[in-house]
Formats: C-alpha cells, sequence, structure tokens
C-alpha cells in the first residue's frame, strides 16, 4: 500500500523493491516481486534515444516521363568594381611633308599667312614702300624669280643621310583614372521554367541512412509521484 508520509506506520514495513519503480499486477504465473531494469534515483529525469535504420526499398516502376523544374529567381550578392583601363594606341608614320607657312604677291606687294581653314590671310601690304614714298624698301624684304604669289615652306624631316623621311608618331601608354562613381551592382536571375528530358520506365533504389532520434525523457512520457510503498506485517 502506499503512503504519503517518510516511514511506514506501526505493524508495517517498506516494500524495497517498489523504490524507485513503477507497480504493476502480477500475470498469471508471474514472478513475485519481479523487477526489471534499473531503478530511478530520486527525481531521476531519465532520458533515451533510439537508433533508426529504415530498410533499403525500391520504387515502383514509372512509365514513359518527364519532370517540369522552375526555379526560384535569385540575387546575387552586391560586388564593387572601381577600375582602369590601359590604353596603348598602335604608332604610325606620317610621311615626309611640309607645311606652308608665308607668302609673298609680288604683283599685290603683300606678305600673308594661312588661317586653320587653310585660307590666306594678310599680314603686312607696302604697296609703295615703307610710308608710300616710292622708296622700293620693305621690313619683310623679298626678291621673287617669279612675279605673282610666292610661297615659302617649313622644311621637310630627313635622315641621316639628308633624305626627306617620314615622322614616326608613337603614343605613349597611358592609364584612366578610376572612375567616380560606384560600380556597386547585383544580377537578378530567374532561370526559366524548362522541363527534364524524357525517361523511359524506371524504377529508383533508396536506402535511408541510419539515424538516431531525438532524446525522450521519462517526465514526458511518464510522469510520476513518489510514495512509501508499505506491506502489512
Amino acid at each position: 500500500m502506499a503512503f504519503d508520509r517518510a516511514t511506514c506506520p506501526a505493524g508495517w514495513s517498506i516494500v524495497s523493491n517498489a523504490q524507485g519503480r513503477t507497480i504493476v499486477g502480477l500475470t498469471p504465473g508471474g514472478t513475485l516481486q519481479g523487477t526489471l531494469g534499473a531503478a530511478l534515483a530520486n527525481l531521476e529525469d531519465r532520458a533515451h534515444s533510439h537508433s533508426v535504420d529504415p530498410a533499403a526499398v525500391t520504387s515502383s516502376a514509372a512509365g514513359s516521363h518527364s519532370h517540369t523544374v522552375d526555379p526560384s529567381a535569385v540575387m546575387s550578392s552586391a560586388v564593387d568594381l572601381p577600375h582602369t583601363h590601359t590604353v596603348d594606341p598602335a604608332a604610325f608614320s606620317l610621311p615626309a611633308h611640309r607645311h606652308a607657312w608665308a607668302n609673298f604677291n609680288s604683283t599685290s606687294l603683300v606678305w600673308g599667312t594661312y588661317q586653320a581653314n587653310g585660307s590666306s590671310l594678310a599680314l603686312v601690304t607696302w604697296d609703295d614702300g615703307i610710308g608710300n614714298t616710292g622708296a622700293g624698301n620693305y621690313p619683310l624684304e623679298h626678291s621673287p624669280a617669279n612675279t605673282g604669289s610666292n610661297v615659302y615652306y617649313t622644311s621637310s624631316p630627313v635622315d641621316t643621310a639628308g633624305a626627306s623621311a617620314a615622322i614616326s608618331v608613337d603614343v605613349p601608354i597611358t592609364t584612366s583614372a578610376t572612375p567616380n562613381s560606384s560600380m556597386n551592382h547585383a544580377h537578378s536571375v530567374n532561370v526559366a521554367e524548362t522541363p527534364s528530358s524524357t525517361s523511359g520506365e524506371h524504377s529508383h533504389a533508396l536506402d535511408v541512412a541510419a539515424t538516431t532520434s531525438s532524446s525522450a525523457a521519462t517526465s514526458s512520457i511518464i510522469p510520476y509521484l513518489q510514495l512509501l510503498y508499505c506491506k502489512k506485517d
């Protein structure tokens, strides 16, 4: 009999085999006061788990079929890409040439030069010499071999032998500045829905790996109350 007290009453003694155990009825032919397993300690909340290893199985065979897959859209991570560009223009050559820089018209007695667009520009006009006195003296002296317009040119580049030579131009390698604007960006990727290839009748073998169940404690399976079990002497 269970008592709610620390000691058995007079004429009764403790059933020691009942300490820390659940009491069940004796089955026909069973062992009287037989015990199974280790008794619980005072207020022990014993826990346990189970190892599970499902048997390998094979799916049923399916006829010819395909699968449609539509992955969810995703966004890539953002990256910042400051950068510069190195530019190395190819070297090139200009043919031997010269530039017209001045002309004198012996008829109109005008010294001129050339504007950027190629048109002529009069610089000095001495129709009759200095002060129009008929002296025939001019600040830019000229004794033309031919009458009319006489053009003066720059000299052409020459090589070591003195012959006219082409001009070689090689622009140096240069690096651009880093852009002030941020290049930070990301990409949205949405893979289009697509069907898998069609496969003929087949089955699949599946063997789930062995695993361990979560832990279960005594308090969640069979909450208990500790009382003193005594028997009549």
